[in-house]
């Protein structure tokens, strides 16, 4: 697909960007397929992030809500990821692209999107503490007043 394209996934960001809600629903939906490796690929990553962000702040949000929620489910949604015993979002967020996805989350959820992310995110703490993707999630979590009181990052960095 083009998402994973280094150069295709400039077109389709700028497409989601700026074209109407059909033009961002089939993209999101394409997007659906695999979301874990769409995540942890440096080209398709972007897309992702890109559909989240459109499909919450974006002019058209309200038309895709029903495109953004199934993503956020896929993502957030508690299936383990048959690899590593881990959740879609948790096996994301130690991910060295994927961490994006998960900072972008954090930007993006709200209500009980929120309460799942912070769970699934402070259930991996400790692996988050220890790299630096993962401190950064931790700072991403604060700076949007996720955090709870164990949050914090090794090293004062």
């Amino acid at each position: 697909s083009m998402a994973r394209d280094p150069y295709g996934n400039i077109v389709v960001r700028h497409l989601l960007e700026h074209s109407g809600a059909a033009e961002q629903r089939c993209v999101m939906a394409s997007m659906l397929a695999d979301v874990e490796e769409l995540a942890k690929q440096k080209s398709s990553s972007l897309v992702l992030e890109k559909c989240l962000k459109v499909a919450t702040f974006g002019e058209q949000a309200a038309q895709v809500a029903e495109e953004r929620a199934k993503l956020v489910q896929a993502i957030l949604g508690a299936e383990k990821a048959a690899h590593d015993g881990r959740t879609v979002l948790q096996s994301i967020a130690l991910d060295r692209y994927g961490n994006y996805i998960a900072q972008c989350m954090v930007e993006c959820s709200r209500g009980a999107e929120r309460q799942s992310l912070k769970k699934q995110l402070m259930a991996i703490e400790p692996d988050l503490r220890t790299s630096a993707t993962g401190r950064h999630i931790l700072q991403s979590l604060r700076r949007h007043g996720v955090a709870g009181a164990r949050c914090g990052v090794v090293g004062g960095a």
